[in-house]
């Protein structure tokens, strides 16, 4: 069974991580760090097979840990940060995940890492249809059927959850959907993804498109008309 070990500055994207691998079965995480030299020492200590590495841990860049041991683990970044995947697989990593990373993405790097290792591939997860949703202030692991629609707002996306306050990512509205593979979310425009299951009520307004009333979500989701007539037909045709 692959021993990870997590790096990450901080704690709750460390969280957001252990929750995710704790969906994954035949993976075992043996400590966390949120620097390089607690990352050398939990090598040391722990023996692991796989370190989850952020690459920015507060004024150190994760990089520098390969100077750091002559046989390290082998490493799969987790970033924020896009700018840095050519570098990551010079160091020769496994592979590259931008946050928010969705279950699955991560069920792949973990059976990579298994495939290194020589274990087999574990292929069944006990719920795919989670993700993370990382803003500023704390990392959220939620399911993809609670999110009821997402907009944008410049590069933000605003993410309106089921019985959940809404929040705002520093990821584009193209991003995310890429994360949204269900057939029940339809993009109704450049700015707009709506959960199907959740719409209750559309409310016509006859120059300015309808509002939308989604379930377990209190305010109302203001669309145009050419994507209030595409959500009525796709309702229509459920």
């Amino acid at each position: 069974m692959p021993r990870v070990i997590i790096v990450d500055d901080e704690r709750l994207a460390r969280d957001a991580l252990k929750s995710l691998l704790e969906h994954i079965a035949f993976v075992e995480v043996v400590g966390e760090a949120e620097s390089i030299q607690t990352t050398i020492e939990q090598v040391k200590e722990k023996k692991p097979h796989l370190l989850l590495m952020d690459i920015h841990l507060g004024n150190e860049n994760g990089f520098d840990f390969f100077k750091t041991l002559e046989n390290p683990p082998i490493v799969a970044f987790v970033t924020a940060h896009t700018d840095y995947a050519i570098r990551a697989f010079s160091v020769n990593s496994i592979d590259y995940l931008v946050k928010p990373v969705s279950l699955t993405r991560l069920e792949e790097t973990i059976n990579r890492a298994r495939t290194i290792l020589s274990y087999p591939p574990a292929k069944e997860a006990v719920n795919p249809k989670t993700i993370e949703l990382k803003t500023p202030g704390r990392a959220l692991i939620t399911k993809i059927d609670d999110i009821a629609a997402l907009y944008s707002e410049r590069d933000f996306t605003n993410i309106l959850l089921v019985q959940q306050p809404r929040i705002m990512v520093y990821r584009t509205l193209t991003s995310l959907e890429n994360l949204l593979q269900e057939q029940y979310f339809l993009r109704l425009g450049r700015s707009i993804i709506i959960n199907l299951n959740c719409v209750e009520h559309i409310k016509i307004h006859l120059q300015s498109g309808a509002s939308v009333s989604l379930k377990g979500v209190e305010e109302e989701l203001e669309i145009g008309q050419t994507a209030a007539k595409r959500l009525r037909l796709a309702l229509e045709n459920i």
